[in-house]
């Protein structure tokens, strides 16, 4: 993963974090390959988290995978002050 989010006030905002999909792993080889192979991580290694923010533990955001932007919600846990 290349990039960080920054506090800013209150809340949390991070842009064009960059993760390299060909090494995600999710503990089930079979998977890992279809997620691959859907995924075009040849064509397309990386998903960028365009932009986001959150607070209290939640967040949204936009991401781009094969080049398309969506947007997304999840959960987040602060582990470092860094």
């Amino acid at each position: 993963v290349k990039g960080a989010a920054k506090k800013v006030g209150n809340k949390f905002v991070a842009e064009n974090i960059v993760v390299n999909l060909t090494t995600v792993k999710t503990g089930i080889e079979l998977r890992d390959e279809h997620t691959l192979k859907y995924l075009d991580t040849k064509t397309h290694p990386n998903a960028i988290l365009v932009k986001a923010e959150g607070e209290n533990g939640k967040g949204k955001g936009i991401i781009k995978i094969r080049a398309i932007e969506k947007p997304i919600a999840g959960t987040f846990k602060v582990t470092s002050n860094e």
